[in-house]
């Protein structure tokens, strides 16, 4: 039991470190083309991931240090040691692993976070961009429809007045007059 705290944090490393490996997915897929709405799907379900995970991690560290029974530290072997002071070396300083897997995993939470919100930045940007898009085609093909009404109505107006002097018939005798 003394060092179940420890492989936690170790699995929670592990899961971070494929939190991390999903976003390098969801980057590199961004950048064919036609992957955005797949990149919105992926992005939405990570980052509720990725919301609560930061929420557990940061809980479970802050009652951590009370539960770790087991202190792991990663020293220089005795005979390191004495060959490094054979030889007039230092051997290394001794490395705290629990305290090293807790720096390391709050450095990877706020990497992943800082993550999160640069891609929902770009993908606000491209949904914008979008919706720009699509408003110009919708009003190009209001500007198509509104000149085809004005041509009907033309045509409508030319048509319905056929005295000798409307615009029809002034049109129709300029046309006779080409022809002979």
């Amino acid at each position: 039991m003394a060092i179940e705290d420890y492989f936690l944090r170790l699995s929670i490393s592990e899961m971070l470190d494929v939190c991390d490996a999903r976003y390098a997915s969801m980057r590199d897929a961004a950048r064919q083309h036609g992957q955005l709405e797949r990149l919105r799907a992926s992005l939405l379900t990570l980052s509720i991931d990725m919301s609560s995970i930061d929420r557990d991690i940061r809980a479970y560290n802050a009652h951590g240090s009370q539960r770790d029974h087991a202190q792991f530290f990663f020293e220089d072997s005795p005979y390191l040691v004495a060959e490094h002071a054979k030889h007039g070396g230092r051997s290394r300083e001794s490395i705290n692993m629990n305290e090293h897997l807790l720096t390391d995993q709050t450095r990877m939470l706020e990497s992943l976070r800082a993550a999160d919100n640069d891609y929902r930045g770009i993908l606000t940007a491209a949904a914008s961009l979008t919706s720009s898009l699509q408003s110009i085609r919708i009003a190009r093909a209001a500007i198509w429809v509104a000149m085809g009404s004005l041509g009907v109505a033309t045509v409508t107006l030319l048509i319905t007045d056929i005295s000798m002097h409307s615009l029809f018939g002034i049109i129709a005798n300029w046309v006779g007059l080409l022809a002979h």
